[in-house]
């Protein structure tokens, strides 16, 4: 089983500021719907939880409470830019991931926990903060584009219930609402151009590094990719099956893509096979062959777990990963 982990950035603020036709219309195109979901994720979500979470806990204060954690040493450069600009600037120049990231221990605790979807009966605070979080990181790590009419029916639906909910919490007049906004995006038609936008602005996110976490019983391999993760998801299957793997997505989960690899032509009876066979595929399929040199000067790092018979009991070191990829790029 091979577990691949994708983050991404997020957009700066107000990126989709535009006035939007105020036309019905009788049919989408598959790009329209995609356009109209991403106006929300990019544009009003940020804006819902910034306005949550300011209600919650003053950004001046929380400044003050994490200047001396030890948190701050996780933060990227961008990170760092947007903590700083806490005191000056609220919380306008943070995006929902660095908010998350540093105010959900002073947010109301989900029903379920975190990380954990609510159920349909969650309806406080802290459950449509933990939506709002969730969704916006399925949006952005779904590996393809295609979203059905029922789909985009029911996506709204849950943005317009969780908008109406937490307009009554912020006492938001009847001309403010956030409801009234999502309302007017599901309906309003967009032009081509502006499609465009919203696609071309949702990919540049989604073309996501891959995180550096490294779990029990798991195996970390430093990796250079480079494009988005869907490309990336899409290769590897088409590859693998034509190959010595039987590939299929088996989960997809927000940041992570769980893919099965059954070989199918042979038995791999040793560690060392399989690692070799195992980093030549990715090698293949996340490297164009024109930047195809290991090791590269940009790092990112996917995830291997071992399932079924396949177990590592002292997994192998950086030092040996780098050998065996190299081995399996004949380096």
């Amino acid at each position: 089983m091979t577990t691949v982990f994708f983050r991404h950035e997020e957009s700066e603020p107000d990126i989709l500021a535009t006035q939007l036709q105020n036309l019905v219309i009788s049919d989408q195109t598959n790009d329209e719907r995609y356009a109209k979901e991403s106006v929300v994720v990019m544009d009003i979500f940020p804006k819902i939880t910034r306005d949550l979470v300011h209600d919650i806990i003053n950004p001046t204060e929380l400044f003050h409470l994490l200047q001396n954690s030890s948190i701050r040493n996780t933060f990227t450069e961008r990170e760092k830019d947007m903590f700083e600009s806490l005191v000056s600037n609220g919380y306008n120049e943070c995006d929902v991931d660095f908010i998350y990231k540093i105010v959900w221990q002073y947010l109301p605790k989900p029903r379920c926990g975190w990380q954990t979807f609510p159920e349909n009966s969650d309806l406080s605070v802290g459950d449509d903060l933990q939506r709002i979080y969730l969704r916006s990181k399925l949006f952005y790590s779904r590996p393809r584009v295609e979203i059905l009419g029922e789909e985009f029916a029911a996506w709204f639906k849950e943005f317009k219930d969780v908008a109406k909910r937490i307009d009554i919490f912020l006492h938001k007049q009847a001309d403010e609402t956030y409801l009234c906004k999502i309302s007017n995006i599901e309906s309003n038609k967009f032009d081509e151009s502006y499609i465009e936008t919203c696609i071309e602005k949702a990919r540049q996110i989604e073309n996501m590094q891959v995180g550096r976490t490294c779990r029990s019983n798991e195996t970390s391999i430093n990796l250079y990719i480079g494009r988005s993760g869907r490309k990336c998801i899409d290769r590897i299957i088409k590859e693998g099956n034509e190959n010595l793997f039987q590939t299929e997505i088996e989960d997809i989960q927000p940041n992570r893509i769980v893919l099965m690899m059954k070989v199918k032509a042979q038995t791999l009876k040793s560690k060392d096979q399989f690692m070799e066979k195992m980093l030549k595929l990715l090698l293949k399929v996340l490297i164009p062959e024109e930047e195809n040199q290991f090791p590269n000067s940009t790092i990112d790092t996917v995830i291997i777990g071992f399932a079924d018979r396949i177990t590592l009991e002292n997994p192998p070191s950086q030092e040996e990963l780098v050998k065996y990829a190299q081995r399996a790029e004949g380096i």
